[in-house]
């Protein structure tokens, strides 16, 4: 595999648990500066197959490898050095503040006490993000998606100036989940500008398919744990596709020539 282009990379992976194949011989590799959206179902496998590229799961066949070294070979730090994980969930009883929470990104980059490049880098995560204005404030007080927010903010902070000879790599579960309109833009924008600076690589389970459309370079269809469609929105976005895997009609349109196919769902049953 050529490192430089393949950042991370499943062959073959399966994964069986209580006697349930979640997730069935998938193979999935990603690009550097490549923004990569997983998409599908309740229950099609999207998080497990997310948590097996993160090495969270081991697959019961094929292996996950990260800059061609398999993931079972990498110490937590350095992992965590060029590859952050924002999990669906992220269960928090303790009353830090926000500036806080983001500066526990750079932990693994520190030996305990920040520094003034650190300090600098949690302001940039916060800034990209909208959570300034709150950074004093705890965490608990917020709302459900500033606090969504603030932890994106921490994982951008994780990986803000990953070593320079590799391209950091975002996996992110549900990242928009619990956002408005004008915050999901927000996120994605910055998670954009992030690959761009930076040729990030980025894996985001997402469930909007219009959102994803506009904003990912590839949409990988996954249905009862197998891909069933690998492609742009170009290739991939079309009627009977969502019918096969929403169970949903839709028509297929698009704003000019020049934009991302968009689906117009008809949520009334006739």
């Amino acid at each position: 595999m050529n490192t430089d282009t393949q950042i991370l990379s499943a062959q073959n992976i399966n994964v069986i648990r209580n006697s349930q194949q979640l997730i069935d011989n998938v193979s999935l590799d990603i690009a550097r500066g490549e923004r990569v959206a997983l998409i599908g179902p309740n229950g099609a496998g999207k998080s497990t197959l997310l948590k097996t590229l993160t090495g969270e799961i081991a697959p019961n066949h094929g292996n996950v490898t990260l800059f061609g070294k398999p993931l079972s070979q990498w110490r937590d730090r350095d992992a965590a050095r060029v590859r952050a994980v924002l999990p669906q969930a992220t269960m928090l009883n303790f009353a830090f503040t926000v500036r806080e929470i983001v500066e526990l990104g750079r932990f693994p980059h520190c030996a305990g006490a920040l520094t003034r490049h650190d300090r600098i880098i949690v302001a940039e995560a916060m800034s990209a993000v909208e959570v300034t204005a709150f950074a004093e404030r705890d965490v608990l007080s917020l709302s459900g998606g500033e606090r969504a927010r603030v932890h994106a903010a921490r994982v951008l902070a994780q990986v803000w100036d990953a070593p320079h000879d590799v391209s950091p790599v975002l996996l992110l579960d549900e990242p928009t989940a619990s956002l408005d309109l004008r915050h999901q833009r927000v996120l994605l924008q910055a998670v954009s500008e992030f690959v761009k600076r930076r040729g990030a690589s980025v894996l985001a389970v997402l469930h909007d398919i219009n959102l994803t459309a506009q904003w990912a370079d590839r949409i990988v269809w996954l249905q009862r744990g197998r891909i069933v469609a690998n492609g742009s929105a170009e290739q991939t976005l079309a009627r009977e596709r969502i019918r096969d895997v929403y169970e949903v009609d839709a028509e297929i349109a698009r704003y000019r020539k020049s934009q991302a196919p968009y689906a117009m769902i008809d949520l009334v049953n006739e």
